[in-house]
């Protein structure tokens, strides 16, 4: 029987989850399914065939639909389980246990997850994040070299308004957070956002999902970094030092600490881990494009047009708050954090 192969699926509002998917397409030759992760104790394939899987990704809301049912052949690599969804507990459910001791060493994406399966007793190492693997096109660089704007994502009043007096560079401001749209047309997005990274002058960001594939970009990179969020150190534990980081009160108050107008050059720690990553994936489908996901013909700006044309289910929640009364319900359930059709979940990881 052929090797079948699929990729991971998401029902988040994180674009940096099929950023994390982009990663995944660089070593499969061909994509046979998607399998969600907040469902992968009930995908089935056809015909009872065998799918192989790289598992990188952040777990994960539902954590009773894991571990991966018998019809997936996993890589466990680069995998963080946040402590708010998959306590200590986690790791001492029966069959999550015994899945992560079959199939390990497990891979993980930072050290805090590392620490927390070896108090377990379940073997893993440190693996680094998959999108450290992510290759930049160097026509498309070449091509914007000239065209220069600053990039922040997810900054706060307070660090956009300072970023922009700092420089005389065009500053763009977006979101990690996007609601809406089919699978496929979230992994089109995916790679509209990701030109943005790769074609910034210098990206700044509180986020990991957009520091590491930057860095990986080879764009210039400020990780606005914090010393006293728990959660934030735990999922930056083992990778801080890939990237040029601060603290929020240090940007606001030294501009000396990073040059925004000539960014100094990224770190170069991470290009060991991106090489074994890249190893383990190889070795596991026997494949490696070598490909950016930015292929030459690749314009954003198409891109985006085609899919505000063709989004079918965007158009399904337009006509789904069609009405005040339907507008004023949607405002009401934000404002109380309560899930509806097109909110699976409010927030999503870093």
């Amino acid at each position: 029987m052929d090797t079948k192969y699929g990729v991971m699926g998401y029902a988040s509002h994180n674009i940096g989850d099929e950023i994390q998917t982009l990663a995944q397409m660089r070593f499969i030759p061909r994509v046979d399914y998607l399998c969600v992760r907040e469902s992968l104790s009930k995908f089935k394939s056809l015909k009872n065939e065998k799918v192989k899987l790289i598992m990188n990704a952040w777990y994960m809301w539902r954590p009773q639909y894991f571990p991966p049912s018998e019809d997936i052949i996993p890589l466990p690599i680069s995998m963080h389980f946040a402590e708010r969804k998959c306590p200590q507990s986690f790791f001492e459910v029966p069959d999550v246990k015994a899945w992560l001791k079959d199939h390990g060493p497990i891979g993980t994406r930072d050290m805090y997850t590392c620490h927390r399966l070896h108090a377990a007793g379940i073997e893993a190492y440190f693996s680094g994040c998959m999108t450290l693997t992510l290759l930049p096109n160097k026509s498309i660089k070449k091509k914007y070299k000239n065209t220069k704007y600053v990039l922040a994502v997810d900054l706060n009043k307070s660090e956009l308004d300072t970023l922009k007096s700092r420089t005389d560079i065009p500053v763009y401001s977006i979101n990690k957070m996007f609601y809406g749209s089919s699978n496929a047309n979230r992994l089109e997005l995916a790679r509209c956002v990701l030109s943005l990274y790769h074609n910034a002058h210098v990206v700044v960001s509180r986020n990991l999902h957009t520091a590491m594939p930057t860095l990986a970009m080879q764009t210039p990179t400020l990780l606005i970094s914090s010393d006293k969020d728990a959660s934030f150190i735990a999922r930056t534990s083992g990778m801080l030092h890939f990237v040029h980081n601060i603290t929020s009160k240090e940007f606001i108050n030294n501009s000396k600490l990073y040059d925004i107008d000539n960014p100094p050059k990224n770190p170069d720690y991470y290009k060991e881990v991106a090489k074994n990553l890249t190893s383990a994936c190889t070795e596991f489908t026997g494949f490696d494009s070598k490909e950016s996901p930015l292929l030459d013909d690749f314009n954003p700006t198409f891109a985006l047009v085609n899919l505000l044309q063709h989004d079918s289910e965007q158009i399904e929640r337009t006509l789904y708050y069609a009405n005040e009364e339907q507008l004023l319900q949607a405002l009401y359930d934000v404002r109380l954090k309560k899930q509806n059709k097109y909110s699976i979940a409010t927030r999503d990881s870093l």
